[in-house]
């Protein structure tokens, strides 16, 4: 069983956001995507009930033929259409 931190989220987060920000390299235009992912994510781990939600839909997965569990980056978003 995994067990995820605020105090990791966090951690993990501060050195995202060095490397993400779009203000880093401005001439990389994929940063801003990246980093709106990346705040989107925060939302999600930062929170212990939707972390725990993110944790059991990861079990739920069918493990695709390489033996992952799927892509552990995509979240339902509530920014998405639909």
């Amino acid at each position: 069983m995994r067990l995820i931190t605020l105090l990791c989220v966090c951690l993990c987060m501060s050195v995202c956001v060095l490397q993400l920000h779009p203000d880093s390299d401005p001439s990389n235009p994929s940063l801003h995507s990246r980093f709106v992912a990346l705040s989107e994510a925060y939302q999600v781990l930062s929170k212990e009930s939707s972390r725990r939600q993110y944790d059991a839909t990861l079990r739920l997965r069918p493990a695709s033929g390489s033996g992952s569990r799927g892509d552990p980056y995509t979240y339902p978003s509530s920014h998405s259409p639909g």
